[in-house]
């Protein structure tokens, strides 16, 4: 009797779409929906009249309409993209890698038996060489199997494509369109609740999904309760859409100093997102708000995956956090990451958290810098950290799985952090470092939702603005009579009035976050769930010291000596030197800025009439065909 091996039949490859090709799909649906609004809009200027302002108008409105078509096409062809995409990086993609070690297995096998078959003297050849066709038969079943489901999820994202690819197919799809301002207004009505957001965003449709992150990304991406996958994709997309769109404009005389401002605001984040890259984790933009903060910005990026991750701490900055320095923010979010990786048991997602318009304490910006010494700030991000934390716990496995939750404030942020946890924020812990103080509302660590942890630098001047009536924000939570778990710091150089000593005092405040500190160390220790490590030491004085602030006052100007907490806020003078700059150059700027406002946007519609008469039909056209090359790297010039 002759053996045979039964051939093992090869497996192709596992397709992926590509890192780049959904969100750059994405963008450029934004960024059609975004020209459309605008052309909805803006019609012909205040002081046109007669036919030209009747042409102008016209022109917009039906330019906008020739928009619709493309954003329609390209709508349809995200919805079967991320179809696909989720197939081939889930399903398809985990049975890919078990049939390849099977494959694998079998290829050791049969070159086990091969020698074996001349043998005809082997006893066992004829069972083994059976019970090993038998299962390459199963495998090959399996592999013909998963090629068909590979065929017809290919079939079914191509199919959807070619429904959309020229510019009549985009037209008829424009009123199957889903309502985007009814969801829009459903979402409204229920986004201070996170958990009924989660529920109402389960239950719409992927279409109804991919058309509201394409048409309104920037309150999407911003919707606490919205899935971290979903925000991140809306907000990537926006800001890709208005980074290449200021990149356009950059160099001509329609750059203005708001395109220069958002540039700006644009890279703090990008940097602050480049920190993960090469990382094993992924990372996730939460928060992109750009106009928020009276034009500070608003942005949030998670390191790991806040939804899965067994320990998650959330890092609110204070003092000078704006969105164009949010790579300072993002450093020290992933600095708490990388300790707390050191002494967790379990993974780790670390989110740096800018959602509130923390003051800039530049003495230039005079309204801005009396919220260094007033609770209104802090209050109000107070409102939006609560509502961030509470939209973490409802997109969490639909809130099924529990998560050991960190919540640290830095200066400023220290008091908007524990008026939150005053108001009932649901965390494990709070952590307040540098703090200014609890919050006139919070008398005792008690008066916190979770266990109070306080890491205060004696050489700090902000820290010891608390109890410092006018000028601190309630009770030093740093104090034996607060109550809170303090923590061991290092204390740095001694503060004083002189150059070096405000350094010093500035060089202390900045410094909890430092790697190989004590307070990195020991914050992380909190965050990774083991507090019972931590350096714990005793609190200060029941009241603030006046002879603290006395104390190396000699030929300290009068000012210095009767208002610590003003000085403290002046620590250096690059800070004010700065300061003062921007506001001359913003002061220079306006004048200029509100003219070319004007002349753009007369310009702008003059010159969108000009190419509608010139082939605006052609080009709504070559926007449409995109779709059938599934991601366009850039979006070209329309109007």
């Amino acid at each position: 009797m002759t053996l045979v091996l039964t051939g093992i039949d090869s497996l192709p490859e596992c397709p992926t779409i590509g890192d780049e090709v959904l969100p750059a799909t994405r963008a450029a649906a934004v960024a059609i929906s975004e020209s459309a609004e605008v052309m909805h809009k803006n019609a012909a200027p205040p002081e046109w009249e007669g036919d030209e302002a009747t042409l102008a108008n016209h022109v917009m409105t039906m330019t906008a309409k020739k928009l619709d078509a493309p954003v329609a096409a390209l709508e349809v062809g995200i919805a079967a993209l991320d179809r696909f995409s989720e197939l081939v990086g889930g399903p398809l993609k985990q049975r890919h890698v078990a049939l390849t070690r099977t494959r694998t297995a079998l290829g050791h096998k049969e070159g086990e038996l091969e020698p074996r078959l001349a043998n005809a003297d082997d006893p066992t050849i004829e069972a083994d060489v059976r019970s090993h066709n038998a299962t390459v038969a199963a495998f090959n079943r399996d592999v013909a199997s998963w090629t068909k489901d590979l065929t017809d999820a290919e079939d079914t994202v191509i199919a959807a494509l070619k429904k959309a690819d020229t510019v009549s197919e985009g037209s008829d799809l424009v009123s199957q369109l889903p309502n985007v301002p009814a969801l829009v207004h459903r979402a409204e009505e229920l986004k201070n609740d996170p958990r009924k957001v989660f529920a109402w965003w389960a239950s719409l449709s992927r279409a109804e999904r991919e058309a509201l992150k394409a048409v309104r990304p920037e309150f999407i991406g911003n919707l606490d309760g919205i899935p971290i996958t979903d925000r991140d994709e809306a907000n990537r997309a926006n800001l890709t859409a208005l980074r290449e769109s200021i990149r356009e404009r950059e160099g001509t005389d329609d750059f203005t100093s708001d395109d220069k401002d958002l540039l700006a605001k644009i890279t703090g984040v990008e940097n602050g997102l480049a920190r993960g890259d090469g990382k094993t984790f992924p990372t996730y933009l939460l928060v992109f708000d750009p106009d928020a903060a009276n034009g500070d910005g608003h942005a949030a990026v998670a390191f790991g995956n806040p939804e899965t991750a067994d320990h998650v701490t959330v890092n609110v900055p204070g003092l000078t956090s704006e969105m164009n320095n949010f790579n300072t923010v993002a450093g020290q979010a992933l600095a708490v990451r990388d300790g707390t990786v050191r002494q967790a048991n379990g993974s780790v997602a670390s989110i740096a958290w800018l959602g509130y318009d923390a003051p800039s304490g530049y003495v230039s910006d005079a309204i801005d810098f009396v919220g260094v010494t007033s609770e209104a700030k802090a209050n109000a991000g107070a409102r939006n950290l609560s509502l961030f934390v509470e939209g973490l716990n409802a997109t969490r496995d639909g809130g099924a799985k529990d998560m050991h939750l960190t919540v640290i404030g830095h200066s400023y942020g220290s008091t908007t952090v524990a008026i939150a946890a005053g108001d009932g924020m649901q965390a494990d812990d709070i952590v307040l470092v540098g703090s200014p103080g609890a919050g006139d509302g919070n008398r005792h660590a008690s008066d916190l939702a979770g266990n109070v942890y306080v890491g205060s630098a004696d050489e700090d001047p902000v820290s010891r603005l608390g109890n410092l009536t006018p000028f601190g924000l309630g009770v030093d939570p740093a104090t034996s009579a607060f109550g809170a778990h303090r923590f061991g710091v290092d204390e740095g150089h001694d503060f004083a009035w002189t150059p070096l000593g405000l350094k010093n005092g500035l060089d202390n405040h900045t410094a909890y976050f430092d790697p190989e500190s004590d307070s990195l160390s020991d914050i992380s220790k909190v965050a990774g769930g083991v507090p019972d490590r931590i350096h714990e030491v005793g609190g200060r004085g029941a009241a603030s010291d006046p002879g603290w602030w006395l104390r190396n006052n000699a030929g300290a100007p009068l000012d210095q000596v009767l208002f610590p907490a003003t000085a403290a806020h002046q620590l250096s003078e690059p800070y004010i030197d700065s300061a003062m700059d921007h506001a001359r150059d913003a002061a220079d700027d306006l004048a200029e800025q509100q003219r070319r406002m004007i002349d753009g946007a007369i310009r702008r519609v003059r010159d969108t009439a000009d190419d509608v008469k010139e082939g605006a039909v052609d080009r709504a056209e070559d926007v449409a065909r995109l779709v059938s090359r599934i991601a366009p790297p850039r979006i070209p010039g329309i109007g």
